[in-house]
C-alpha cells in the first residue's frame, strides 16, 4: 500500500508538471486569443554573511524565490477567472528538490449590486492593501505573511466595494476554511477590513480576523497600517498582533513595523524596511524556519531591508540588497548571533 500511495503521488505531481508545462506550450496561441497570460519571475544570488547557524555562514547560491504564471479570462461582460501557479525554490538549505507549480489562485469574480464578490482560492484582506502600498513583493513579503502570522490564500468567498460614492470608504469581508488546502477542522474564519482615503495620498486601513478552529482553539489577528504616497516616493507604518489561545494558555505574537520608498529618478529606487516583533509569544512559540530566512527558534527578531531597485528595462528590475537580523535576550539564554544576507535580485515579468 505504502508503494502504490508514493507511485500514485508521484504520478499526480507529474501530471501536474505536465498540464503546466502544456499551459505554457498553448499560452502564446490558443489561450491568448481566450484570456489574457502574464507572470513574473524573480531569481536570485544569495550570500549568507553571518549567521547563529555557522554551518550556514558563507553559503551561497542562486534560487528562485518565486515564479508566477496567471491566466485571466473575462467569462462575460460582468464575470471574470484567475488561474494562477506559483513556483518556488525549497529555500531551507537542505532540500534539493526540484521546482513544483501549486495552484496559487483559482476563483471566479463577479459583480452584484455594485460590489465585487469573489469565490475560491484567493488572498484574504490581510495583506493586499499593505502589500500594494510596499509595492516591493519581490524582495520581501509583508511582515505578517513573511513571519507565518497569517496564511497568504484561503479557500472561501469575499466582497469588496465603497461605502461612498467619492470611493474614499472602502471594505472587504471574507468568510473561509482557514487554509488554502482541504478542511481539516469543524472551524472557519472571518475576515475583514476597512480602509480610508481622508486625504489625496493618504491610505488607513483597519483589518481584523477570527478563526475557532475547535471548542479549546480560538485566535485572531487585528491590525492597522496608515501610508502616505506623493512624487517623493511612499512611506506606511503598521502595527499587528495575533492573539493565540489554546486550552486557556493565551499567547500574543505582535508586530511594528515601517518602510519607506523614496524615489532617486526616474527608474531608481531607494528602499528601507524595519520589522520588529513584540508580545510573549514569540519567546514561547515561535517556529523560526522560514525560506529563505532560517531564523532560530523561541526570539523575537529585529528585521531590518535596505536596498535599491532599477529599472533596467521594460519590466525587468534589479535589485541588490542587505537584509540583517538580531534579536532580542530571551529570559533564560543568551541572544543568538545577527544573520546577514547580501542579495542579487532579479524581478521581471512578462
Amino acid at each position: 500500500m505504502r508503494k502504490n500511495f508514493k507511485e500514485d503521488k508521484h504520478m499526480k505531481k507529474a501530471s501536474f508538471v505536465l498540464l503546466a508545462a502544456l499551459i505554457f506550450g498553448l499560452g502564446s496561441a490558443s489561450l491568448q486569443a481566450l484570456g489574457q497570460i502574464d507572470g513574473y519571475m524573480v531569481p536570485e544570488y544569495y550570500m549568507y554573511l553571518s549567521s547563529s547557524n555557522k554551518d550556514l555562514e558563507g553559503s551561497h547560491g542562486l534560487w528562485f524565490r518565486r515564479i508566477y504564471f496567471t491566466y485571466n479570462n473575462a467569462v462575460t461582460d460582468g464575470i471574470s477567472m484567475r488561474f494562477r501557479l506559483e513556483m518556488n525554490s525549497p529555500g531551507n538549505f537542505t532540500s534539493t528538490s526540484a521546482l513544483t507549480p501549486y495552484v496559487k489562485d483559482a476563483y471566479l469574480r463577479f459583480k452584484l449590486a455594485g460590489q465585487t464578490v469573489s469565490v475560491g482560492l484567493q488572498g484574504p484582506p490581510t495583506y493586499e492593501q499593505v502589500e500594494s502600498v510596499w509595492g516591493h513583493r519581490p524582495l520581501e513579503k509583508t511582515p505578517l505573511d513573511h513571519f507565518g502570522l497569517r496564511s497568504s490564500r484561503d479557500m472561501g468567498v469575499s466582497i469588496a466595494g465603497n461605502l461612498d460614492e467619492k470611493k474614499t470608504i472602502g471594505y472587504t469581508m471574507m468568510y473561509g476554511i482557514g487554509n488554502a488546502g482541504g478542511e481539516t477542522n469543524k472551524g472557519k474564519m472571518l475576515y475583514g477590513a476597512l480602509s480610508f482615503k481622508p486625504v489625496k495620498g493618504m491610505f488607513i486601513e483597519f483589518y481584523g480576523d477570527y478563526e475557532k478552529q475547535t471548542e479549546d482553539r480560538t485566535f485572531y489577528v487585528y491590525q492597522g497600517f496608515v501610508s502616505y504616497s506623493g512624487d517623493f516616493g511612499r512611506f506606511g507604518f503598521l502595527y499587528a498582533n495575533k492573539n493565540q489561545d489554546i486550552a486557556g494558555a493565551t499567547r500574543d505574537y505582535g508586530m511594528v513595523s515601517g518602510f519607506a520608498v523614496i524615489k532617486g529618478g526616474e527608474k531608481l529606487e531607494i528602499i528601507g524596511r524595519y520589522d520588529k516583533c513584540i508580545g510573549d509569544g514569540w519567546e514561547k512559540g515561535f517556529s523560526g524556519g522560514r525560506a529563505y530566512f532560517p531564523f532560530p527558534n523561541n526570539v523575537k527578531t529585529n528585521y531590518i531591508i535596505a536596498g535599491v531597485s532599477y529599472l533596467a528595462a521594460k519590466n525587468v528590475w534589479i535589485i541588490p540588497n542587505i537584509k540583517y537580523a538580531f534579536f532580542d535576550k530571551p529570559e533564560n539564554r543568551d541572544a543568538p548571533d545577527a544573520h546577514m544576507w547580501a542579495n542579487f535580485t532579479l524581478y521581471f515579468k512578462f
